[in-house]
C-alpha cells in the first residue's frame, strides 16, 4: 500500500491503518482504566473512527495522502479526545464531525456535488447521532457557513443551481438533527449528559481560574503544532490561514475567559453554554489539523522555498521548550512530550531532502 497512490484501494488501506493505530493507542492508553470491555472498546473505537474520517475530510480538501495520513492519525490520537471520553455524546460528535465537514466540502465542488447531494444532509446531521451535544452544534454551524460560502462565492455549476440545493440540504439536515436530538436513541448507552469543565478535558494541574499554557498545547500535540507553525512561517499557500487561526483562537477563548483573573468568570457566553469552555477546544484542534496538513504539503512540495523558515521554527521551538516548564506548566515533569518533542522534530526537518 502506497501513501502516494491515487487509487481507492490505497485510500481505504490508509484509513484502516489510521483506525487501527488510533484504536491501539487509546486501548492501551486512557481506555485501559475502564474495566468493562464494551465501554473500553467504545472509548477507543470512537477516536479511531474520528481519525479515519478526518483523513477523508483532509483528502476532500485536496491535501496529499501522506500529509492527511499523518495529521488524521494525530487528530484521532489527541489526548484531548481521550479525556473527552467522560462525555460519550461529545466524543461521538467529535468522531463524526469530520464526516459532516467532508460532505460540506464535497458539496462545494461541482465534480462531486451530484454524487454527494443525496447524502449531504444526512452526513451533516450525523454528529447529532449521540443526541444533543455542543460539538455537534459547533460542527453544524461550520457546515452551514460552508453551504453559505458555496452559494455566495463557491464553485458554481450551471446545471446544478447551488441555492436550491443548499436550501434543501439545510432543511433536511435541520429536520434530521432535530429528530436525532429528540429521539436520543443512544441514551441507554450514554446515559444522561455530563457537564464538563475545562479542567476535566485539559488535565489542568492547577487551582481554578489559573491558566496552564501547556494544557492548551497538549490538545493538538507537538506534531500538529510543528507542521502548523512551519506552514505559517512559510506563508500558507493552500488554505486561508487567517480564517483558521481565528477559528483556533475562538475555540480557546471560553477557557481564557474563565481562567484569566482580570476577566469576569460568569460571562454571558459561559453562562449560556456551560460546556463550551471544555468542548470549544474541538475548534482549536480542527483548525490546527487543517493548518498542519497544508503546511506539511507545502513543505513536501517545495522544501527549499523560504529557507529561513526552518531556522526560525527551530529557534521558536527551543525557546518554547525552555520557557514552558518555568512559566507555562504547573507540573513540568509531565510535559516532556512537548519540551522534548518540539525541538527534536524541528531539528529533523533539516535532514529532509
Amino acid at each position: 500500500m502506497s501513501l502516494y497512490g491515487t487509487g481507492r484501494g490505497e485510500g481505504i488501506g490508509a484509513a484502516a491503518i489510521i483506525a487501527t493505530f488510533v484504536l491501539l493507542v487509546h486501548w492501551f492508553g486512557a481506555a485501559a482504566n475502564t474495566v468493562d470491555t464494551a465501554y473500553r472498546l467504545l472509548f477507543a473505537g470512537l477516536p479511531a473512527l474520528g481519525g479515519a474520517l478526518c483523513y477523508r475530510f483532509l483528502r476532500a480538501q485536496g491535501r496529499s495522502r501522506f500529509a492527511a495520513f499523518l495529521t488524521g492519525a494525530a487528530y484521532g490520537s489527541s489526548p484531548w479526545l481521550a479525556a473527552l471520553a467522560q462525555s460519550p455524546r461529545e466524543l461521538l460528535a467529535a468522531a463524526l464531525a469530520p464526516l459532516a465537514l467532508e460532505a460540506a466540502c464535497r458539496f462545494d465542488r461541482p465534480s462531486s456535488r451530484r454524487a454527494w447531494l443525496p447524502w449531504t444532509w444526512l452526513c451533516i446531521a450525523a454528529p447529532f447521532l449521540g443526541g444533543n451535544s455542543t460539538i455537534a452544534w459547533l460542527c453544524g454551524g461550520l457546515c452551514l457557513l460552508g453551504l453559505v460560502r458555496t452559494v455566495t462565492c463557491g464553485d458554481r455549476d450551471a446545471n446544478l443551481p447551488p441555492l436550491r440545493m443548499a436550501i434543501w440540504t439545510t432543511c433536511g439536515a435541520v429536520l434530521a438533527a432535530g429528530n436525532l436530538v429528540w429521539l436520543d436513541t443512544l441514551a441507554p448507552i450514554f446515559g444522561d449528559a455530563i457537564a464538563l469543565r475545562s479542567n476535566d478535558v485539559l488535565a489542568l494541574h492547577h487551582t481554578p481560574h489559573r491558566l496552564d499554557i501547556a494544557a492548551g498545547l497538549r490538545v493538538p500535540g507537538p506534531v500538529l503544532l510543528l507542521f502548523a507553525g512551519l506552514g505559517l512561517l512559510r506563508r500558507q499557500r493552500h488554505v486561508d490561514s487567517t480564517t483558521w487561526l481565528a477559528l483556533a483562537a475562538s475555540g480557546a477563548l471560553p477557557t481564557l475567559l474563565g481562567a484569566l483573573p482580570f476577566l469576569p468568570h460568569n460571562t454571558p457566553l459561559l453562562a449560556g453554554a456551560p460546556m463550551l469552555a471544555a468542548t470549544g477546544w474541538w475548534l482549536t484542534l480542527l483548525a490546527i489539523v487543517v493548518l498542519a496538513t497544508a503546511g506539511l504539503d507545502d513543505f513536501l512540495d517545495l522544501p527549499l522555498r523560504r529557507r529561513t523558515a526552518l531556522p526560525w521554527l527551530l529557534a521558536l521551538c527551543v525557546l518554547l521548550a525552555s520557557l514552558l516548564p518555568t512559566f507555562g506548566a504547573r507540573t513540568p515533569e509531565r510535559e516532556w512530550p512537548l519540551t522534548l518533542g518540539l525541538p527534536c522534530l524541528a531539528a529533523l526537518l533539516f535532514a529532509w531532502r
